[in-house]
């Protein structure tokens, strides 16, 4: 008998698609909405607590708005007329205004737009999305005054756990979607209400708000194509974050009980 022929070949593989006991299969894959519905809201608030509470995630916060964002973003009006000539005249008056607006953008009146832009980006990093509606009024009584105002939605009144179909509105996470899962409309809780609101109680559908998509920038961090909801920067290093942090306060704790001990001695 040949003994090439009865010599066994391999065949070409993906290494990871046969388990060993040294590398178990990993978990059953599933779609992105279906992944993010088993973490809940857990992974936001993991997030923020670290961002509160961690000087590790704190310094990387502030380090990428700061290089990021800066004292602000700069917008440059180009306006040029049929001959591709800028008009200084108009892109002057575009730009006062623009300067006169970036002074108070938001609802409430207390940030400007440098300071908006900044606090979306820490946002979008820390819950992984960001909420800003963009509404038609004034901030203030001036005629003179542009009429667009920016309000942040805080990723908590969007409800998560909004999925199905209610009112007759296919929903995912609160956002309502058309037959292509493009977002017609958020569903908005009340955002004057009490800390209850944001300590997780249910409003029935009919007390939300509901804004129309084209009204609302959702900014989010997607890791799979038709992800819904945005998940936060440090989703994959949360653990590991909190080891560290464990790992320093022991040792502190172990220096203190140190020094106890010297001075009991």
């Amino acid at each position: 008998m040949n003994a090439v022929a009865d010599k066994v070949v391999p065949l070409a593989r993906y290494e990871a698609g046969q388990p060993t006991p040294y590398h178990l299969s990993p978990p059953h894959s599933q779609s992105a909405d279906a992944e993010i519905s088993t973490a809940g809201t857990k992974l936001r608030d993991w997030a923020r607590h670290l961002a509160d509470n961690s000087s590790f995630i704190s310094a990387i916060l502030s380090s990428r708005t700061s290089n990021a964002i800066g004292p602000g973003l700069t917008y440059e009006p180009l306006v040029r007329d049929r001959k591709g000539n800028l008009l200084p005249v108009i892109n002057d008056a575009i730009r006062r205004i623009h300067d006169d607006w970036s002074r108070s953008v938001d609802t409430t009146g207390e940030l400007n737009r440098a300071e908006l832009e900044r606090l979306v980006w820490r946002t979008w990093d820390v819950d992984g999305e960001a909420f800003v509606r963009r509404l038609l009024r004034r901030a203030d009584k001036r005629r003179e005054s542009l009429p667009y105002q920016l309000q942040i939605l805080e990723s908590d009144w969007i409800p998560f756990y909004l999925t199905g179909e209610i009112d007759r509105a296919m929903l995912i996470h609160g956002v309502e979607k058309d037959q292509w899962g493009r977002p017609v409309r958020y569903w908005v809780g009340p955002w004057m209400q009490d800390a209850a609101w944001t300590q997780g109680r249910l409003v029935k559908p009919d007390k939300l708000t509901k804004i129309a998509a084209d009204d609302v920038w959702h900014l989010k961090r997607t890791q799979r194509p038709n992800q819904t909801r945005g998940v936060t920067l440090f989703h994959s290093v949360i653990f590991r974050i909190a080891d560290v942090a464990e790992f320093t306060q022991a040792h502190r704790l172990a220096a203190r009980a140190s020094a106890d001990m010297y001075l009991a001695i």
